[in-house]
């Protein structure tokens, strides 16, 4: 396939480009008539270029061969595509500059092994016996200010769990089914775990924020 380059090639230019091709096989049309006196007149207007393009395109049309390439249509297309990859670039950055994700991986203890009461239970409820019960190592140290030190509770992990069975089973405890403020510190654990504290930050934070409701269960650091 050919190419002739340029917005608006000559008439002139195209019959020297293509030998052989008669310069009146796209002369033509204006010869006929077939273009309006209208038409003809605001070529002349502009120098004579909107004629020349006129008569360029009838010459394209009848040479399907010949393709014309306009780099003014071309040069947008490459600053469209320039504008995508650094609008990428930009929301990569963003995304690298993010708050790293947290090393904590929640496990989840299946409900499918509590009691009724807990598979019944609202969502929130549901989530934090899951937790409670699936990162002992994390809610033994975290302590309990709702007053159930009374009970014997000795961390928010009590709160959900009295017990483990010889096969490895728990026992769950009640306890927090009714119990909001234990409910709502283990979701205050995970959540500043997950944005990148340390176990020891959390336990100061909940000291300081649950303290006020009560004697805490006085969890400490194994």
């Amino acid at each position: 396939m050919r190419f002739i380059a340029g917005a608006r090639p000559t008439v002139a230019r195209a019959a020297n480009r293509f030998p052989g091709v008669d310069e009146t096989d796209y002369r033509t049309p204006f010869r006929q008539g077939r273009l309006s006196l209208g038409q003809d007149r605001v070529g002349q207007q502009n120098g004579g270029q909107d004629s020349a393009w006129l008569e360029a395109t009838l010459f394209m049309s009848k040479h399907k061969e010949l393709q014309i390439i306009n780099p003014t249509i071309r040069k947008p297309t490459f600053l469209w595509a320039v504008l995508v990859v650094l609008m990428a670039s930009l929301v990569a950055g963003c995304a690298g500059s993010s708050t790293p994700e947290s090393e904590h991986d929640f496990a989840m203890a299946s409900l499918d092994a509590m009691p009724i009461d807990m598979r019944s239970a609202p969502e929130r409820v549901q989530q934090a016996y899951q937790l409670a019960a699936g990162n002992p190592d994390i809610f033994t140290h975290i302590p309990c200010y709702c007053g159930c030190s009374a009970m014997g509770h000795t961390s928010n992990y009590d709160c959900y769990v009295s017990g483990a069975n010889g096969d490895g089973t728990l026992t769950y405890d009640p306890h927090a089914l009714v119990c909001t403020l234990c409910v709502d510190i283990t979701h205050d654990t995970v959540r500043l775990l997950k944005q990148g504290q340390s176990l020891p930050e959390v336990r100061e934070y909940i000291d300081a924020n649950y303290s006020k409701y009560g004697p805490g269960t006085g969890a400490w650091f194994r």
